[in-house]
C-alpha cells in the first residue's frame, strides 16, 4: 500500500528544522499550509520569499531521507519543500488524503479557472482518480481535485497568478502512473500556466506514463516478516520518488516510478513504535553507500529485500518544572554527534517517551513543545541545558536501552501582537508571525496564523534576541518588525526567560502588482493615427496604471519617452521609427516593475500631414527595452581600462528575478541591458567546473553563453542562452554554483577578461 506515515515524518522534520545548529541558520516553521521556510540572516527577505515560492513551485518536492535530515547530503540539494513536507510527490502532501474525490474544486477566491483532461499515454483512454493540483509560483496558494470518469477536472475560483499544475496518483489509490507537471512528457519541459483575472485556461492536459514498481519483503534478524516498515525510493540525486508500507507478511510494492535507478530506504516510522535501524539496500547505512536498483517502467523489479537490525532506545519522562506534573505532547529528538542519524518521539499522557531505532553511538537529546501545539515550554537539551553545545551526551548500544533521560520543562517566552492591513487598518487573519533568532544556536518559533481579529502569539521561545517576520500566502509583502523589508533592517527584540513581549504589531502592505502578460498596442502605425494601450494582465488587483510611450529606432531599440497616457497620436516626427509602450500598475502596496510591449511596425507617413506637430517633448527620459537587469552608467568618451574592467565585472553577476533558476528555465536565457562605453565585442560564458579542476585545464560543462558586438557607445544588451546540458543541470538543481567568464574586446584597446563564482538559486 502507499505510505500514510505523515505525522511521524512531519514530527521528525519539525524537530530537525527547529534545532539551531549554527549562529547564521534561521529555520522558520509556518503552519496552516505554509510549511518550512529556511534561510540565512544575510539574505533573509530573499530567502524567505524563495521558500514561499519553493513550497508551491516544483514537482520534485520530496521527502528527504532520514540520513540527510540534518546533513549536507542529498536533501540539502532538494527544494525547500522537500526538506519539510513529508511523504508524497507534491507540496500538498500533508493534505493529500483530503484531496476531494471530485472533478471540480473551488479555489482561493479568484475568478479564473484551469480545466483539462488526463489520459493514459499508451492508450489515450481517460483516467479516473488522478489528483491534479495547481500551485502558485509566487505565493503559497494551492487547489486540488481528482479527475472524473472522463478524465476531466476543473480548478475554479483562482486568483490571477502563474501556476504549476501537477498530475499524480493520490494516496490509497491502486493506480500506477509516473507523476508529471504540465508540459512534461517525453522530451517536454515544465510550463507555467499564466492565468489573468477572469480567464479560463483550458486544455491543460496530461498524458500519463505507466509507472514501474519495486517489490520485496522486509524481515527481522529472526527471519520473521515485519509489518509497518516504510520503504522509499530515491533517485540518484537523492530526490524522493515514492513510498510504501509493508503488510502483515512484510511485503511491499513501491509504485509510480519512472525508468531509472533508485536507492531504496527501509525505516520504521516514528508513530509505528517499531524499533529497527534505518538502512538502505543492500544493507547500507547511508544513501551514498546504497546499491542502486534499476527500474524499467512499466516493469517491476522484484526481490529488493531487507533484513533489519533491532535498534537502541532512549527513554525517560517529561514533566513541568513548576508543577512537577507529567507533560504530554513534548517532542523529544535524539541526534547523533558522530553521524547525522536522528530519531524523534512524542511524550505520552504519563509524560513518558521512547526514542527507538537508534544506531550505537552518542546522542544529544532535545526536548521542545511543538510549534503549533497548545503547550508553552522553552526548548532544552539533556541535562537541563539551554544550548546544544552544552548538552550532556547519552550513549546507546544497538539493541540496548538507556533509561532515565528525563526533562523538567521551564515556561517558554511569548511574543504577541496584532496584524492589520496598511491603509485600511482592517484586521488580517491567517498571517504567520515568526520569531527569528539572531543569537547563536537558538531555535525559531512561529505562530499558527493570526486570528480573525488579527491577534497572534508565538510561544515556547527560549530567552534570547529575536527579529519578527510576518508572512502571508502572497497577497501581502513580507515584512519585519518594525516596518522593515529586510532582516538586517528589523528591530531586534530581547526576550527574557519565560517573559512576554506584547504589542509587536504590524501593518502589512499589499504585494505590488506583477505583470503576467505584456501590454499591447492597438491601432495603425501611420502618422496621424491614434494608438491605444491594451493593459497587461497583473496580479494583486491594480487600482491604477502608468503607461509611457517611447519612440524607438527601426529595430525597437534606443527608445525615448515621448508621452504618457492610455493613448498616443502619432506625429510626423515618429516617421521611420517604431513605437513601444511600457506599463506599470499600482495598488496600495506600491508600483510594480514595468512591463514592455513589442514594437509597432515602422511608422508610415500619412497622405496628409496637416495639423501634425513635429518634435519630441522636452525633459524626456529613455525607455530601455526589457529585460533590464541593471543599466550601467555611461563612461567617458575614451574609457580607461579600469572603467572597462568595472563594467565587465558588473555584467558577470547575474541579478534580479531573471537570474533565478525558474526564470532561466522558463525563458531559456538571461538578458542584461547596459550602456556600452565604446564599440567592441562582449562574450559571456557560464560553466560548471568539476571539483578540483580549472577552466584552462579541465573540460568544464558549458551552461550558457552569449555574445554581442556594439557598433558604438550607447545602449546595448546581451542575451546569455542556456545550453541543453545547462538546462538539464538547472532542471534538477535548487542551487547551482557556476563560474562566469567574460571577455571584453574594446575597439582600439587590449582584450580584457575576468571571471567570478556565482551561485544560481531557485
Amino acid at each position: 500500500m502507499k505510505s500514510r506515515g505523515i505525522n511521524g515524518r512531519r514530527l521528525r522534520l519539525e524537530c530537525a528544522a527547529r534545532r539551531g545548529r549554527t549562529a547564521r541558520t534561521i529555520a522558520v516553521l509556518g503552519v496552516v499550509g505554509l510549511g518550512l521556510l529556511a534561510g540565512t540572516a544575510e539574505s533573509s527577505a530573499a530567502r524567505l520569499h524563495r521558500a514561499q515560492l519553493a513550497l508551491s513551485h516544483v514537482r520534485r518536492t520530496r521527502r528527504p531521507s532520514p540520513t540527510f535530515a540534518r546533513s549536507g547530503g542529498a536533501a540539502a540539494r532538494a527544494p525547500l519543500g522537500a526538506r519539510l513536507r513529508g511523504a508524497g510527490s507534491t507540496p500538498n502532501d500533508l493534505l493529500r488524503s483530503a484531496i476531494p474525490a471530485n472533478a471540480l474544486a473551488a479555489g482561493l477566491g479568484g475568478s479564473a479557472q484551469i480545466t483539462g483532461t488526463v489520459t493514459a499515454a499508451a492508450t489515450s483512454a481517460p483516467i479516473k482518480g488522478i489528483a491534479v493540483c495547481a500551485y502558485q509560483l509566487f505565493g503559497s496558494g494551492e487547489v486540488c481535485a481528482q479527475t472524473n470518469a472522463g478524465g476531466q477536472y476543473a480548478l475554479t475560483e483562482l486568483p490571477a497568478e502563474e501556476y504549476v499544475v501537477e498530475f499524480f496518483v493520490p494516496l490509497g489509490s491502486s493506480l500506477n502512473y509516473v507523476p508529471q507537471s504540465y508540459g512534461e512528457a517525453t522530451g517536454g519541459e515544465l510550463q507555467a500556466v499564466v492565468l489573468p483575472e477572469a480567464t479560463a485556461a483550458s486544455g491543460i492536459d496530461a498524458a500519463m506514463l505507466a509507472g514501474g514498481a519495486l517489490t520485496g519483503t522486509v524481515k527481522n534478524g529472526e527471519a520473521k516478516p515485519i509489518a509497518g516498515i516504510e520503504v522509499c525510493a530515491f533517485d540518484v540525486e537523492g530526490f524522493y520518488a515514492s513510498c510504501a508500507i509493508t503488510n502483515a507478511g512484510g511485503e511491499y510494492q513501491v509504485a509510480d516510478l519512472g525508468s531509472g535507478q533508485y536507492a531504496v530506504e527501509f525505516w520504521s516510522p516514528f508513530e509505528s513504535g517499531l524499533n529497527y535501524i534505518t538502512q538502505f539496500y543492500k544493507g547500507a547505512g547511508s544513501f551514498g553507500e546504497a546499491q542502486l536498483v534499476p527500474v524499467s517502467a512499466p516493469g517491476t523489479t522484484a526481490g529488493i529485500n531487507a533484513t533489519l537490525k533491532t535498534g537502541g532506545q532512549i527513554t525517560g519522562t517529561v514533566t513541568s518544572a513548576a508543577s512537577k506534573g507529567s507533560l504530554e505532547g513534548i517532542v523529544v529528538c535524539a541526534y547523533g554527534e558522530e553521524s547525522e542519524y536522528e530519531r524523534c518521539a512524542l511524550s505520552g499522557s504519563s509524560g513518558q517517551y521512547a526514542v527507538v531505532g537508534l544506531q550505537s553511538g552518542h546522542y544529544g537529546v532535545q526536548f521542545a513543545a511543538t510549534s503549533s501545539g497548545p503547550l508553552n515550554y522553552a526548548p532544552q537539551y539533556y541535562n537541563g541545558k539551554a544550548l546544544p553545545r552544552e548538552a550532556e551526551l547519552v550513549g546507546v548500544l544497538a539493541g540496548g536501552t538507556k533509561s532515565g533521560v528525563d526533562a523538567a520543562m521551564l515556561p517558554g517566552g511569548q511574543i504577541g501582537g496584532r496584524v492589520r492591513a496598511w491603509g485600511s487598518g482592517a484586521s488580517l487573519e491567517g498571517i504567520v508571525a515568526c520569531a527569528l533568532p539572531s543569537g547563536p544556536e537558538q531555535l525559531f518559533g512561529c505562530s499558527s496564523g493570526s486570528l480573525p481579529d488579527g491577534f497572534y502569539a508565538i510561544v515556547s521561545l527560549a530567552a534570547g534576541k529575536y527579529k519578527v517576520a510576518f508572512l502571508s500566502r502572497g497577497e501581502y509583502a513580507l515584512q519585519f518588525y518594525k516596518e522593515a523589508s529586510t532582516f538586517a533592517g528589523a528591530q531586534e527584540l530581547t526576550l527574557a526567560a519565560g517573559g512576554v513581549l506584547e504589542g509587536i504589531n504590524a501593518e502589512l502592505k499589499l504585494s505590488v502588482p506583477r505583470a503576467l502578460t505584456s501590454p499591447r498596442i492597438s491601432g495603425s502605425a501611420v502618422e496621424g493615427s491614434t494608438l491605444s494601450v491594451v493593459h497587461a494582465a497583473w496580479t494583486n488587483h491594480p487600482t491604477s496604471y502608468l503607461d509611457q510611450w517611447g519612440r524607438c529606432d527601426s529595430t525597437g531599440s534606443n527608445c525615448f519617452t515621448i508621452a504618457t497616457g492610455a493613448s498616443y497620436a502619432l506625429q510626423p516626427a515618429d516617421g521611420n521609427h517604431t513605437i513601444r509602450v511600457r506599463e506599470s500598475a499600482s495598488n496600495l502596496g506600491g508600483s510594480g516593475a514595468f512591463a514592455y510591449s513589442t514594437a509597432t511596425a515602422v511608422v508610415a507617413p500619412a497622405t496628409s500631414t496637416e495639423g501634425s506637430a513635429r518634435g519630441t517633448p522636452s525633459g524626456t527620459t529613455p525607455v530601455s527595452p526589457p529585460p533590464i537587469q541593471g543599466v550601467l552608467a555611461s563612461g567617458a568618451a575614451l574609457p580607461s581600462v579600469a572603467q572597462l574592467k568595472a563594467l565587465l565585472a558588473h555584467l558577470l553577476a547575474p541579478a534580479g528575478r531573471g537570474a533565478r533558476i525558474g526564470a532561466l528555465l522558463k525563458r531559456g536565457s538571461y538578458s542584461a541591458s547596459f550602456r556600452a562605453l565604446t564599440a567592441g565585442r562582449l562574450t559571456i560564458s557560464w560553466f560548471v567546473v568539476p571539483r578540483g579542476a580549472h577552466l584552462a585545464a579541465a573540460k568544464p560543462i558549458l551552461v550558457a553563453a552569449g555574445r554581442v558586438s556594439p557598433a558604438a557607445a550607447g545602449p546595448a544588451s546581451i542575451k546569455v542562452r542556456l545550453t541543453s546540458k545547462g538546462r538539464r543541470l538547472l532542471a534538477h538543481a535548487h542551487r547551482l554554483k557556476i563560474t562566469v567568464k567574460g571577455t571584453l574586446a574594446a575597439s582600439g584597446q587590449s582584450t580584457i577578461s575576468a571571471k567570478r563564482a556565482v551561485t544560481l538559486k531557485r
